[in-house]
């Protein structure tokens, strides 16, 4: 039988690079990536599980925006996102399609720098699907590791994993980025250090349910010791 992750972690990179080989305007690339979110959260999750009848992972995190991107990159760049990010998460569909596949959300990250109206989407989502149990995805926004461990440690010293953002996240598994960069970029810092690493030169939007099922293969075929 296929092992699975418990937690599946992604980073979707490579979105300007995609935009700029597509023709696509920069300001729209965010868009893209986020419905290639959109796609592995719920289609991918329900192909998978009904061609293989079990779920691909019962926690997915998704880097989404860095706080890295928010304060290094152009102010026109950063808007566009934000405008992006502010239309899916008002998306009717998309309410409908995350409340029939019983999926709940939670966003973490420093918050407090997204506009209002990025926050009450947030919390209009969150409060929407706090009851669904069928699996979670976690959605790093306005997201730095090293910063989210800080301010843990600022609250409570002695108990600050109930601090971090996901405090009720699985150690990660299984972590892949696309876009050809083999770092973490401060991701998930905390729960990432006994994950196996997938890596690609595939562009976010590029990166297919075949090329994720290849990697869950080998991911089923390595053998975890945990130092035993």
């Amino acid at each position: 039988m296929i092992k699975v992750p418990k937690h599946l972690a992604i980073i979707l990179d490579g979105n300007r690079r995609w935009s700029k080989i597509h023709g696509v305007p920069i300001e729209n690339c965010y868009l893209h990536a986020i419905r290639k979110a959109e796609e592995i959260a719920l289609d991918w999750y329900k192909q998978f599980k009904q061609e293989c009848g079990i779920k691909p992972f019962k926690q997915l995190t998704i880097y989404a925006y860095s706080l890295n991107n928010i304060n290094f990159r152009s102010f026109k760049e950063v808007l566009n996102g934000y405008k992006n990010i502010e239309s899916e998460l008002a998306n009717p569909d998309i309410k409908k399609r995350v409340m029939e596949a019983r999926l709940r959300l939670k966003f973490g990250g420093s918050l407090s720098r997204l506009p209002p109206r990025i926050n009450e989407g947030i919390n209009g989502l969150e409060k929407l699907t706090e009851s669904n149990d069928e699996y979670s995805c976690f959605v790093a926004i306005a997201y730095d590791g090293q910063e989210e461990i800080r301010q843990a440690v600022m609250i409570d010293a002695f108990n600050f994993e109930k601090h971090l953002y996901f405090p009720e996240a699985y150690p990660i598994d299984m972590m892949i980025r696309t876009g050809g960069e083999q770092r973490l970029s401060g991701f998930m810092l905390w729960y990432v250090g006994q994950a196996e690493l997938f890596f690609t030169k595939t562009l976010a939007e590029d990166f297919s349910y075949g090329e994720f099922i290849k990697m869950m293969i080998e991911y089923s075929a390595r053998d975890r010791r945990f130092g035993k």
